[in-house]
């Protein structure tokens, strides 16, 4: 996993594309798995700020705040917590096992109905 600014920032926003719902008004078709379009980077943002207790860092949609990590010493700690934060609310959002997807020999899993042909 990337532990610098722009490599967190884009994990962060990708796993937020997943779970947030369409922009108002936005009519969004369905994949094959039935999960939604995700929304685009243009409604996004991750922001670092510096409080008191340290450096906290913010998911906004439009400006708005809509997941925000817990205080960090550092910038780059605070925007750990919201990767942390957006994988912790993401997980929800997957679906379950399919029988496209099998389990390989380290316990990861794939679905290889996605997988090319040989």
């Amino acid at each position: 996993m990337a532990k610098d600014y722009q490599g967190l920032r884009d994990q962060i926003i990708a796993n937020a594309k997943m779970f947030l719902a369409p922009p108002a008004g936005h009519e969004l078709e369905a994949g094959p798995d039935g999960l939604a379009i995700p929304r685009s980077d243009h409604d996004l943002e991750v922001i670092v700020f510096r409080t008191t207790d340290g450096y906290t860092a913010a998911l906004t949609v439009v400006r708005e705040p809509v997941v925000i990590s817990t205080a960090s010493p550092s910038a780059l700690g605070a925007l750990d917590e919201l990767l942390n934060a957006t994988a912790d609310v993401l997980v929800e959002f997957l679906p379950d096992e399919t029988e496209t997807q099998q389990r390989l020999a380290n316990g990861s899993i794939v679905d290889v109905g996605f997988l090319r042909k040989r």
